[in-house]
């Protein structure tokens, strides 16, 4: 018994780990909660994450700033854009596609650290159900301008002149064309909770130093998961399950058998001795057998054997 009871437990921790192990994956990134009176909201929007980005452009082309944006959320975008590689793993991009690209920023500047956790916070701090903010940060760029900064068009001419930047003149010309100036860029996404909507952003809106990115986007994935009470939120049924789900269920199914085989070897011991015992008084009648104690509530009289008179010799 208690090499079986070190053998369970032994099985139960390595459930328990497996299911906190299926858990955890990204849980900081993608799934997070909030209080309010007492009520606990999760929020899961791990189906943000696109390898790709969801892209969103400037409307008005021919303005000063002729943008088009490539966002995503719990995992950096895999595919990055053509603008944009040799450049960091990031969460999201901004690239310059307007006729003054080289006069207003780099081609291509990154948004979101992805070695850095999300800030959130409620639109509404006393209605869950309004919506959530998920905020990344990307610290200011120190490093060298290089040449994948420069348009295309404008390397091939440079190219031709001859055209080159020294150590000093990069640094330059580093601080001269980041719009934030030393500073962190921010992009805060508005995930205002609408339950039948899951397109991309509608709307983007820059501060004027280029330093905070406002991203409007109305999302199912806005809405509370989950929550301790009633769930007001995106309907279970219509979720998409989980890793943290998955070990949820393998941990409730583990637990409820190893409860349930003890409780079932034990109530089959007890009918095996309730038989043995009934199976002794039917055929011996012995007083104190379970059989026997029927009878005498019975009225039946109970018929013994004499012990049998021992003969001596002697007498």
């Amino acid at each position: 018994p208690m090499e079986s009871t070190a053998w369970t437990s032994v099985f139960v921790l390595g459930a328990l780990d497996l299911g906190i192990r299926a858990g955890a994956v990204g849980s900081e990134r993608c799934r997070f909660t909030h209080t309010v009176n007492e009520t606990a909201y999760a929020f899961d929007v791990s189906s943000l994450a696109r390898s790709k980005g969801w892209t969103w452009s400037n409307p008005s082309r021919g303005s000063p700033r002729d943008y088009e944006f490539y966002f995503s959320l719990c995992q950096p975008i895999r595919q990055v854009p053509q603008q944009c590689s040799g450049l960091r793993s990031s969460m999201g991009y901004r690239v310059s596609t307007g006729h003054r690209i080289f006069m207003h920023g780099f081609t291509c500047v990154e948004l979101g650290d992805p070695d850095i956790n999300p800030t959130t916070k409620l639109i509404d701090p006393n209605d869950p159900h309004k919506g959530v903010e998920v905020t990344y940060k990307r610290p200011a760029r120190k490093d060298i301008f290089t040449e994948n900064d420069i348009p295309k068009e404008w390397r091939d001419s440079g190219k031709k002149m001859g055209f080159h930047l020294s150590s000093e003149q990069s640094q330059k010309f580093l601080r001269i064309m980041t719009p934030c100036h030393g500073k962190e860029r921010v992009v805060t996404y508005h995930l205002i909770c609408t339950p039948h909507f899951n397109q991309g952003p509608i709307q983007v809106f820059e501060n004027d130093h280029h330093c905070h990115i406002n991203v409007t986007w109305p999302s199912r994935y806005g809405c509370p998961a989950t929550s301790n009470s009633v769930t007001k939120g995106v309907p279970w049924n219509e979720r998409a399950i989980t890793w943290s789900d998955i070990g949820g269920w393998y941990i409730m199914l583990v637990v409820a058998i190893t409860c349930l085989i003890p409780l079932l070897c034990h109530l089959l011991s007890l009918r095996t001795v309730r038989y043995k015992h009934t199976l002794k008084g039917r055929v011996t009648g012995e007083p104190g057998s379970i059989n026997a104690n029927v009878r005498e509530r019975r009225g039946v009289k109970i018929r013994t054997r004499r012990p049998m008179p021992i003969s001596d010799p002697d007498l």
